[in-house]
């Protein structure tokens, strides 16, 4: 992971998360606490694990649960079939100006650029997507490039489970408008 000045900890301290600025402002439903969706979001979170562990050179894959096995093997085939080749996982970011801060799941070269990824093990929504994944490439375009890109990389989401992965788009202009006006 890219190493950060003294801002990054100023923002773990003091700026909310991309996901608390989308809950708060309505655009995001806060989900009921039931065993289904406890697990679901365990089973994201160990998924999450074993991808980064793996891209670190420090996964024991024996030691994956059989929930984590599927999606994590959708994961690897999706790196061998599209050559994805990760520069950062689980990466920190933030937005001095706007005030807030998230962690970009993978961020690497993709279809031949630069791209933000975004690792889901259940259907996603793709709406919401946009807008978290807008505002991650947002602060990461503020935080190495130091102010508002002519380019931003593009978005995608990677829905990954037992049968494989699918690829979304979900990079757009107004997603990161919306964003920026919920935040101010």
């Amino acid at each position: 992971v890219p190493s950060r000045d003294n801002g990054q900890a100023l923002a773990e301290a003091l700026y909310p998360r991309v996901s608390e600025i989308l809950t708060s402002m309505g655009l995001r439903k806060a989900l009921p606490d039931l065993p289904a969706i406890a697990w679901g979001r365990a089973r994201g979170s160990a998924v999450h694990k074993a991808i980064e562990l793996y891209e670190r050179g420090e996964l024991d894959p024996s030691a994956l649960h059989a929930d984590v096995i599927g999606p994590f093997t959708a994961y690897l085939t999706f790196k061998q079939e599209t050559g994805y080749t990760p520069e950062a996982v689980e990466e920190p970011v933030y937005h001095r100006g706007l005030r807030y801060r998230g962690t970009l799941d993978s961020r690497g070269v993709y279809k031949g650029e630069m791209a933000i990824l975004d690792f889901k093990c259940g259907t996603p929504d793709l709406k919401l997507a946009a807008l978290q994944l807008g505002a991650y490439a947002n602060a990461w375009c503020h935080t190495e490039k130091e102010g508002f890109p002519e380019h931003m990389p593009p978005r995608y989401v990677n829905q990954l489970g037992d049968g494989g992965y699918r690829v979304h788009a979900v990079a757009s202009w107004p997603a990161v408008t919306l964003f920026e006006a919920a935040v101010q």
